[in-house]
């Protein structure tokens, strides 16, 4: 047995349907999915098993695999903070608030749940809501592992300027290979997104460069005493 995130955890190897017998004996299902208990009961175990290996090429592979399923968590995070959302506003919405104010408090919500500020909430939500609906192949790749959220972030910030179906063309260039994007750098994305932005809709990106340099400033600020 190792000790791992306060939990005792089986280093034997996993068997056949494991997952999701770690996952039905942790805790009760609850609304046709697991508790948070039950979550991370059967993942701290899961974690364990793949921490235990004593090979060098093994933990290799398992810092590989580790940042897959962080990469999936966050898309998975992504996807709830959508659902959540769009119930939100619809349940306001039965209940007559009027449409400018649906969805108020969704992000703040969120944000506490990410122990992270409102800003944050705020700006993780509307990611996973561009991704979610305007770049299939990004939003693919991020789900699948394949790519983090910050780089999801950076195709998603290049591709701000666009419209819609510029956007979704820029996204199939780029994304529509995961492993071709994996490949990529983060400068090289950047580059490779920012060229296609400008290929597509050179007046669009110039305006989002002058309003980026006319909003940029030098504050001072008196040295600690």
């Amino acid at each position: 047995m190792v000790v791992h995130m306060g939990a005792a955890i089986s280093t034997e190897p996993l068997a056949s349907g494991s997952i999701e017998h770690m996952f039905e004996s942790a805790g009760e299902t609850h609304d046709g999915g697991l508790t948070p208990s039950a979550f991370l009961a059967g993942f701290t175990s899961l974690l364990g098993a793949a921490s235990a290996v004593d090979t060098d090429p093994g933990r290799i592979d398992s810092v590989r695999v580790f940042e897959q399923a962080k990469c999936m968590l966050e898309a998975a995070q992504a996807a709830v903070a959508v659902a959540f959302d769009t119930s939100q506003r619809t349940e306001q919405q039965a209940a007559g608030v009027p449409a400018t104010q649906q969805g108020r408090g969704v992000a703040a919500q969120l944000a506490l749940a990410r122990r992270e500020s409102p800003y944050r909430g705020t700006q993780h939500l509307g990611l996973a809501k561009i991704l979610s609906t305007e770049m299939p192949h990004t939003w693919a790749a991020f789900t699948a592992g394949r790519i983090s959220e910050w780089r999801a972030t950076l195709l998603a910030r290049e591709t701000a300027c666009l419209d819609v179906e510029h956007r979704r063309i820029v996204d199939k260039e780029l994304a529509a290979d995961p492993d071709a994007l994996e490949q990529m750098g983060d400068r090289q994305l950047v580059a490779a997104a920012a060229r296609l932005a400008y290929q597509l809709d050179p007046h669009a990106v110039v305006a989002r460069r002058a309003a980026a340099e006319k909003e940029r400033r030098v504050s001072l600020r008196p040295p600690p005493t």
